[in-house]
């Protein structure tokens, strides 16, 4: 019981400010010479495309913001899709802070808001929805009182100048970092459970014990970053992504004190995990060709994908049904 209530003291913000500002080591703001020739209806086009995806991650990092020891603003949102929607539309209109170019083409846009104005779209957004589906003022206000209220927050998006390198490659580095979100998925959810009884000791278990833990996982996903891309001649690229293991770990593990109602995980050893983990990154490498393509149009869209994938990996097949790719057997006369 002291290791529980340990570690929703210790992780209880932790996943929110493990990406709060954009990287450093994005290129300069320079603009390169594909920018200064395209015409400013591409250019208008493009940044305003990046924009909107930026409000998307942008809807991420709030969905990490805490409420309470353990809970955040996407526990929140799982239990009101209406809301969910308000919040999406609410951080619709944030402004850029920064855009980058890339020689390829691509445009990348950084934009922010602040966990104050997050409360105050939720709070408009509780008043219209019914008694016993809203909010109770003083979790609403948690939003911004669990991180500094005028502290931005930010969300970085990309899209690309038309007929550019960096148009044909966007699809295909979001298909490859959806398959390496996929094997960085498989990879937390097969971590031991110190301590788990017999067919019960990995994450995987628990996660399809408590669905609710998938979708916090989705986001825990949501702070993988980019490493590594090559790209090829046919357009086809290998890519490495990787994140952190203790902030993914911590939002599946703070959902069990709210999902878990039979009390059934209590004792499943999470501080042997999350002490083991304290200084991992976990990596996932996965190639995709020019022909590959994924959606990102809703925030954890990718996330959400690569752990359903994942969870499916490890189901066990149900052998009634024949592999419709196996060999079909002669038929005797």
């Amino acid at each position: 019981m002291r290791h529980n209530l340990y570690l929703v003291i210790l992780l209880a913000g932790t996943a929110v400010f493990a990406e709060e500002a954009p990287k450093a080591e994005e290129p300069a703001a320079a603009k390169p010479a594909i920018r200064l020739t395209a015409g400013d209806a591409a250019v208008k086009q493009a940044e305003e495309s990046a924009r909107k995806d930026a409000c998307l991650r942008l809807v991420e990092t709030a969905y990490r913001l805490p409420v309470g020891n353990n809970r955040d603003v996407y526990d929140m949102m799982m239990k009101n899709a209406v809301v969910d929607k308000d919040l999406i539309k609410g951080l619709a209109d944030a402004v850029p802070t920064k855009t980058i170019y890339l020689e390829d083409g691509t445009v990348r846009v950084t934009v922010s808001t602040t966990p104050a104005k997050v409360s105050a779209i939720l709070k408009k957004a509780y008043e219209k929805v019914d008694w016993d589906k809203a909010e109770e003022d003083s979790t609403i206000s948690a939003v911004a009182q669990g991180a500094k209220k005028d502290e931005p927050i930010f969300g970085t998006g990309e899209s690309a100048l038309a007929k550019t390198d960096g148009e044909k490659r966007l699809a295909v580095r979001r298909a490859a970092k959806l398959k390496a979100e996929t094997e960085i998925a498989n990879k937390v959810l097969d971590m031991v459970l110190g301590g788990g009884g017999a067919g019960h000791d990995l994450v995987r278990d628990y996660c399809l014990g408590v669905p609710e833990s998938q979708k916090k996982l989705a986001l825990g996903l949501s702070l993988v970053t980019i490493r590594s891309e090559d790209w090829d001649t046919d357009g086809s690229v290998e890519l490495t992504a990787e994140v952190a293991a203790k902030p993914v770990i911590s939002e599946i593990y703070l959902a069990r004190a709210l999902y878990d109602r039979k009390n059934k995980y209590a004792d499943w050893g999470w501080y042997q995990l999350t002490t083991s983990t304290k200084e991992m990154i976990v990596q996932g490498t996965a190639k995709a060709t020019a022909k590959e393509a994924a959606v990102v149009d809703l925030p954890l869209a990718l996330e959400t994908k690569a752990v359903d994938a994942a969870i499916k990996s490890g189901l066990p097949k149900d052998e009634s049904k024949p592999d419709p790719k196996a060999p079909k057997k002669a038929v005797k006369p």
